[in-house]
């Protein structure tokens, strides 16, 4: 998204690495070592909740993940002024440069995590390492799956037939 090409080549070398510090020599050693683990699209556990934290801390203020959430997902991270209340995009000082200027001036992002669905956009466009964690959270159904379900069952029989 952010890189272009350029992230094959940070991708083969991500991999290299890899593959030199657990020992593989090649490629097709790696190749269908996971299996086992594979399960089909009606085993998924669809009461699973993760969902999206923050580190303010570590937080630089590009409102990337504000920008993923709210163009491409569930729009459930809040840009947070100093005094608690929600603002609206670009109505801050925009010509912030530098983290500690970002930082002292743009707002702060939150989740809201009541609507959060752990769909990892804002982690996976965050350029901070360990800024924002996905977090397992206990989602207060019993564990359904579709082939566990009679109606979801029937539902996902009468997809396939299309």
């Amino acid at each position: 998204m952010h890189y272009g090409f350029r992230i094959v080549e940070d991708l083969c070398d991500g991999l290299s690495n890899w593959m030199d510090e657990k020992g593989f020599a090649t490629v097709a050693d790696v190749v269908g070592r996971s299996l086992h683990r594979r399960v089909g699209f009606h085993q998924f556990d669809l009461s699973f909740r993760a969902v999206a934290r923050i580190d303010q801390e570590k937080c630089i203020r590009c409102n990337l993940c504000y920008v993923a959430c709210n163009d491409t997902a569930h729009q459930c991270i809040d840009l947070i002024a100093k005094d608690g209340h929600v603002v609206q995009p670009y109505s801050y000082d925009v010509r912030a440069n530098g983290k500690e200027e970002a930082v002292t001036s743009r707002p702060s992002v939150h989740v809201r995590e009541e609507d959060c669905v752990g769909c990892r956009l804002c982690y996976n466009v965050c350029p901070v390492e360990e800024c924002i964690h996905m977090v397992e959270e206990p989602s207060g159904r019993p564990s359904v799956t579709w082939a566990s379900s009679p109606r979801l069952s029937a539902k996902l029989l009468r997809i396939g037939r299309r």
